[in-house]
């Protein structure tokens, strides 16, 4: 990854400094971030220079853009049972553990289910009889992993297009007797100027640890049968 630092103007640039970074932004492709001085970002595509105005961003939503390229929500678990009870109870029961994120869910039961191939759908069934999709499965090698678009927009709506949706990595590793699950939710940056809020709240209680403690309930209760 290449940040670099120019001085001078757009008819007269020389490199200063190489600082490291750089950031895709959906739509735009790979662009690199030049600081010639805290007074002035440009863009470099290609070779070409453009003002971050335009590409639409000011300097803080591009500020929140770079944040969520280079962060990531990751989270582990110990389930106590075997790797392939642990693939199958996310993969294959999702009912027991999933949260729904969207709103309006409406009252009663929600269920939920993950076609288990590539292009599959993860969708829920609401308590009104709606059914949304929530993800779809990138790859997924049983009992290994599970990698999902996660296609939930920070409104809770769905999101219609899996390339403009977040990322997350599910592996299944043993440990002994038991499993350890390894959540990775990465590339928030795809759901646009909203990618580091969106990371946040899946960081905070209503997010990633709400369904990982279901998962450890759900967990606990197969294995009592």
């Amino acid at each position: 990854m290449n940040l670099v630092q120019f001085a001078g103007n757009s008819n007269g640039l020389h490199l200063v400094e190489t600082l490291a970074t750089r950031v895709t932004i959906p739509g735009h492709g790979v662009i690199y971030l030049m600081l010639e001085s805290d007074r002035d970002t440009r863009l470099c595509q290609f070779g070409c220079f453009y003002e971050t105005l335009v590409f639409g961003l000011d300097r803080k939503h591009f500020s929140r853009l770079l944040m969520a390229q280079d962060q990531e929500c990751r989270f582990e678990i110990l389930l106590d049972m075997p790797r392939e009870r642990a693939f199958s109870l996310f993969v294959d029961k999702p009912e027991l553990w999933w949260s729904s994120p969207f709103d309006a869910v409406g009252e009663g039961k929600v269920e939920a289910g993950i076609e288990p191939c590539v292009g599959g759908n993860c969708y829920e069934i609401d308590g009104e009889g709606r059914r949304r999709q929530w993800g779809t499965v990138l790859s997924i090698e049983a009992p290994l992993y599970i990698r999902l678009a996660w296609q939930v927009s920070l409104e809770g709506a769905e999101v219609a297009d899996p390339s403009a949706a977040s990322r997350v990595m599910v592996n299944f590793r043993q440990a002994g007797e038991a499993t350890r699950v390894e959540i990775v939710h990465t590339e928030f940056l795809r759901h646009g100027e909203d990618g580091a809020e969106y990371q946040n709240n899946m960081r905070k209680a209503e997010g990633w640890p709400r369904i990982i403690k279901n998962l450890e309930k759900a967990a606990k209760a197969v294995s009592r049968r």
